[in-house]
């Protein structure tokens, strides 16, 4: 009986003490887990693409600043509009290409809006950035509508199918103000999309978890001037034809260039 009490004593003090130590250890496994938390994935590199419109190496100001073109002629710019598309990166040696999907860009610094950002950048070496000016053949004509594509972005022909690749407008100025003359430019169809293509000087290695920006310039009175010189005294209104194609090649050969790609 004795023997049998002493069991009980030892096992009402050795149960408790055995319960508080695997309590303890089950609250040092909990605190060991919370001081080492699952590390965060690696985000993939972004570029932003930026635009500076100028006209001449000064910036572009609107409504109130005027400008003199290859011709002469004396105007301002009220508005300026166009589609960046089918945004690529390459690498000329190893033939690596990163292509954007959905790429249609709106870009509008009439409303402050001159950039956009590609995303979900290959850690991997570029040195050629290739953009469209306009929208291809199969968006062109497509009645899916999405994001910048929106007609109510006011891009898209109300009197034709597809998009205005290019919209420009102003005034010519006269020394007389009542013989001012509204100038609009407005380009778009096929055979006006054209596709620019820039060496990254060095090339860029693009990495996880950093951002890098692609600077542009856009001279806005290359798109009046080379080649085809734009004269306001016998063309102030363009909605296709001959003289949009010739405003094709102007803003294909000049009115774009890439300043440099870095490291933000």
């Amino acid at each position: 009986m004795k023997f049998t009490n002493r069991i009980s004593r030892f096992l009402a003090f050795v149960l408790p003490l055995s319960f508080a130590i695997a309590a303890t250890s089950c609250d040092n496994d909990d605190d060991d887990k919370k001081a080492t938390p699952k590390p965060a994935e690696p985000v993939p590199a972004q570029l932003h693409v930026n635009f500076d419109h100028q006209v001449n190496g000064q910036p572009l100001e609107f409504n109130t600043r005027e400008y003199t073109n290859a011709a002469g002629n004396t105007y301002n710019v009220t508005l300026l509009k166009y589609y960046i598309s089918n945004v690529t990166l390459t690498n000329s040696e190893t033939g690596e290409v990163f292509k954007e999907k959905d790429s249609y860009h709106l870009i509008n610094p009439t409303e402050s809006k001159s950039s956009f950002t590609l995303k979900d950048l290959p850690s991997k070496k570029f040195d050629h950035l290739s953009f469209a000016i306009g929208i291809d053949s199969a968006a062109n004509l497509s009645t899916d509508q999405p994001g910048d594509l929106n007609p109510n972005n006011d891009m898209a022909w109300n009197w034709n199918t597809g998009y205005v690749f290019v919209k420009f407008e102003g005034n010519n100025i006269k020394p007389n103000a009542a013989d001012n003359r509204a100038v609009l430019l407005h380009v778009g169809h096929n055979a006006n999309y054209k596709t620019v293509t820039f060496p990254i000087n060095g090339g860029v290695t693009f990495a996880a978890d950093r951002i890098f920006n692609a600077n542009l310039r856009v001279d806005a009175n290359a798109l009046l001037e080379g080649p085809n010189v734009i004269d306001f005294n016998t063309l102030t209104n363009v909605m296709g034809g001959p003289n949009a194609a010739k405003i094709a090649e102007n803003y294909s050969d000049g009115m774009f260039s890439l300043h440099e790609v870095k490291q933000q």
